[in-house]
């Protein structure tokens, strides 16, 4: 699911040889299914684009069965200092909260447990670092070091 229907046309564009996948437009401040459909709710890198996060996680619970999950990896987020510039590169909003805030906000929406850890990503930083989004290499590097935020939460 995509709020962004140009996103959703080209997702099904090059995935045309899968059988089981579907992709739709929709949002996370009303997704577009009935309850108690998912086993699991996976979001990679969006959950910070929307608009109320809170919201958002008590319609991703509505959705999800009793005992399945959601699952969140976050690579914008407060703990995490050597991030914090890309507010102001994306040019649209974002929610740049802690790893508690988030847990908080999955037991707001109601799941009964919530917990979180954070993966470092263990790629080779070049020696060299030209991109938009950190100073330098010595900054990705450290931003690798503390890794992405993964948050899951269970109904039930």
């Amino acid at each position: 699911m995509d709020i962004s229907d140009e996103m959703v046309r080209h997702a099904r564009q090059a995935n045309t040889d899968l059988d089981n996948t579907m992709f739709v437009v929709g949002s996370a401040d009303e997704i577009p299914w009935e309850a108690h459909f998912f086993d699991k709710m996976i979001s990679v890198e969006s959950s910070y684009y929307w608009p109320d996060p809170g919201r958002g996680l008590k319609e991703t619970y509505r959705v999800v069965r009793e005992g399945g999950s959601a699952w969140m990896v976050i690579n914008y987020y407060l703990d995490n200092p050597h991030c914090h510039q890309w507010g102001k590169l994306l040019n649209v909003p974002t929610h740049l909260l802690s790893a508690e805030d988030w847990i908080q906000l999955f037991l707001d929406a109601a799941f009964s447990e919530a917990e979180y850890r954070l993966i470092p990503d263990p790629t080779p930083t070049p020696e060299v670092y030209q991109g938009r989004w950190f100073s330098d290499a010595a900054e990705l590097r450290a931003f690798r070091e503390m890794g992405a935020l993964l948050i899951y939460g269970v109904k039930g």
